[in-house]
């Protein structure tokens, strides 16, 4: 993480950029006042990655009556 003045922030926006989209947390400071965070957007988890690798039973959600008497009781 590093600190920069609203000054150099201005003059090296794109460099501080690139920075961010390396992973780097950027805090911005007017004077001796901390007053934002510049940080990543973290990367979404692909949707459906194990697509094909797994393999659910056609009864997997039938009733069982052990599981049922763990919830309710007999």
């Amino acid at each position: 993480m590093i600190i920069v003045e609203v000054d150099d922030l201005k003059k090296d926006i794109l460099n501080i950029l690139k920075r961010v989209e390396k992973g780097e947390e950027i805090i911005i400071e007017f004077g001796k006042t901390k007053f934002a965070k510049i940080v990543p957007i973290k990367k979404q988890r692909e949707f459906g990655i194990l697509k094909g690798q797994a393999k659910i039973p056609e009864d997997f959600d039938k009733e069982d009556s052990e599981i049922n008497n763990m919830f309710y009781g007999k």
